[in-house]
């Protein structure tokens, strides 16, 4: 079976190293080589995501200039704290999650230097849509699946209903996939199994939350719906 993937967003972060070419010394025993001196710590930049739904984690990125003017990602080697702990809480990489409604401070530090920002998690009704891919061959009668990797939050109501629902290019019905989820929030993975139907042209997925009838707007990378194309003979 092919496989596409359509990713958009980041919930991981990607630590590149740089490396500094230095001269070799003379040859021969009285030879010795000296590294260049590191440059002294620069100024901390900090960057976290704003509203947070309770339950919702993303990345904060904290980049640190030198005095070169070369600019470093430290997430990975940088402390990280967050205040109020009960708003919010923060991992030793920089990734934060919403606990409760109000405005938390994240601080980073490294070498000496730290830098803040301000977080606002939000106690509503919310569907964020992080990651969606596609795995299908599109060939009619052939097992294809949509999937959904996100967070949602239910205030309003003891429960709620994640849909996915995949429809043709006319409109027509395919196949739903239901979840129910309970008051609170939190990451869930939402997929639609279905056997490709002939002559639709393509196919879209689109997913949703449903509190007491009513549908809550997804947002996020890829609020949209995710579609592929059927395969011609």
């Amino acid at each position: 079976m092919l496989a596409r993937f359509c990713v958009a967003g980041a919930l991981a972060l990607h630590l590149v190293g740089c490396g500094a070419s230095g001269r070799t010394g003379p040859t021969g025993p009285t030879g010795s080589t000296t590294p260049p001196p590191e440059p002294p710590a620069g100024g901390i930049k900090l960057v976290c995501p704003t509203p947070l739904l309770v339950g919702q984690l993303d990345a904060c990125s904290a980049t640190a200039s030198g005095a070169n003017g070369q600019v470093s990602l430290i997430n990975y080697v940088a402390a990280w704290s967050v205040a109020p702990a009960e708003v919010a809480e923060v991992d030793r990489f920089g990734a934060v999650t919403g606990r409760a409604a109000g405005t938390a401070t994240v601080r980073v530090s490294h070498e000496g230097r730290s830098a803040t920002a301000d977080v606002v998690v939000r106690a509503v009704d919310g569907l964020v849509l992080a990651i969606a891919t596609t795995q299908a061959s599109g060939r009619a009668g052939e097992l294809a699946t949509i999937d959904f990797l996100g967070y949602y939050s239910v205030v309003s109501a003891d429960s709620g209903t994640l849909e996915l629902v995949v429809r043709s290019a006319d409109g027509s019905h395919i196949a739903t996939a239901r979840r129910d989820v309970t008051r609170g929030g939190g990451q869930f993975l939402l997929q639609n199994n279905f056997q490709m139907p002939a002559g639709v042209g393509s196919v879209c997925g689109v997913a949703s939350l449903r509190i007491a009838g009513r549908f809550v707007e997804p947002t996020g990378p890829v609020a949209r719906p995710i579609c592929f194309d059927e395969a011609r003979p």
